[in-house]
């Protein structure tokens, strides 16, 4: 008898160790929220006591943020959809992590109070989202997490969505969220904060009369003594300036003109004359001279021929001329032979 009231003894403590068990899952699924102040560890896994394996499948539940940046001190929005088709999830367990190094941060406030509530968190006042009953919730719902007042790090949503007791998922995560690089700029009078495309930096668009990176300079162009329709750039530091020259103008100010003659090459004295648009000069020949640069012997008046050249001045294009020159030539040598 005795070994038979030993096996009986051993199955009854089996027995209730098992609804101890049971006891301890079903405290730690409570259909009011996350029991944290009763099981704090369930902040840093954010694994419901179901006793079973979350799923592995993809959540039908979205994690959608308002912005792809946030500011310190602003409210964040933060909506959780609900796949077309799929069950409405009962349970959640909503954080905002920081990036790099997971830890809890922020506040959170509910819209619906009446389906969800906040809790805290490692000693941090309303930290988390959980559900405040088991039914079924609305396909959409919004949640508002307010960051903390100073520049923060990049950071993230987590969650933990439950639509049965045997169908649950865990810490499904949203995109990294930066830090908004305008939120604490420096720029300065008015100027206009504008973000670099990859969002690590910014630069600063100065109001009118300012320069400098933060513009926090006067404008050196406002009393610039550019000339001739030039365009004044301040330097990089805001402290001076430069004319950009338009074509046919040099120097500091823009205010000598270009005289193409300089380099012109006219010969056999003739004289250099400024021309127009992509003619930079023509050379009118002396007497007994032709040719697009007066090089050609002839016999009749001087005569003025267009020298067409580049806006560069760098290449002469003359051919015209040379075939009117070659025919001079031979006018000249008939009459010598008729002679």
């Amino acid at each position: 008898m005795m070994p038979m009231k030993r096996t009986v003894l051993k199955g009854l403590l089996a027995v209730l160790l098992h609804l101890c068990l049971l006891e301890n899952n079903l405290v730690r699924a409570r259909p009011t929220g996350a029991p944290v102040e009763s099981y704090p560890e369930i902040c840093n896994t954010l694994t419901p006591g179901h006793g079973i394996p979350a799923s592995v499948s993809e959540s039908p539940y979205s994690i959608i943020v308002a912005n792809e940046t946030y500011k310190p001190g602003v409210d964040f929005t933060v909506t959780i959809n609900t796949d077309s088709g799929s069950p409405g999830l009962k349970g959640i367990f909503l954080q905002m992590h920081e990036a790099v190094t997971h830890e809890i941060i922020g506040s959170w406030s509910v819209m619906d109070s009446g389906n969800f509530k906040t809790v805290s968190c490692n000693e941090q006042n309303d930290s988390a989202v959980t559900h405040q009953n088991s039914v079924v919730k609305p396909s959409t719902n919004t949640f508002t997490w307010t960051p903390p007042d100073m520049g923060g790090p990049d950071i993230y949503v987590a969650a933990t969505f439950v639509q049965t007791h045997q169908t649950f998922w865990v810490n499904v995560t949203s995109l990294i969220i930066p830090d908004d690089p305008c939120s604490g700029n420096a720029c300065m009078n008015g100027a206009t904060c504008v973000p670099d495309a990859d969002g690590g930096n910014y630069t600063c668009t100065c109001s009118d009369g300012f320069a400098g990176p933060m513009c926090n300079l006067d404008d050196p162009c406002i009393d610039n003594m550019c000339m001739n329709g030039t365009t004044c750039v301040p330097d990089a530091d805001g402290g001076n300036y430069t004319c950009t020259c338009p074509e046919g103008f040099t120097g500091p100010m823009c205010n000598l003109e270009v005289d193409p003659c300089l380099s012109n090459e006219c010969s056999n004295n003739a004289t250099c004359v400024p021309g127009t648009g992509e003619i930079m000069y023509t050379c009118t020949c002396a007497e007994g001279f032709t040719g697009a640069l007066c090089d050609v012997e002839e016999g009749g008046d001087a005569v003025t021929t267009p020298a067409a050249t580049t806006a560069q001045g760098s290449i002469l294009t003359y051919n015209f001329q040379l075939a009117v020159s070659a025919l001079w030539l031979v006018v000249i040598i008939n009459k010598v032979i008729l002679a």
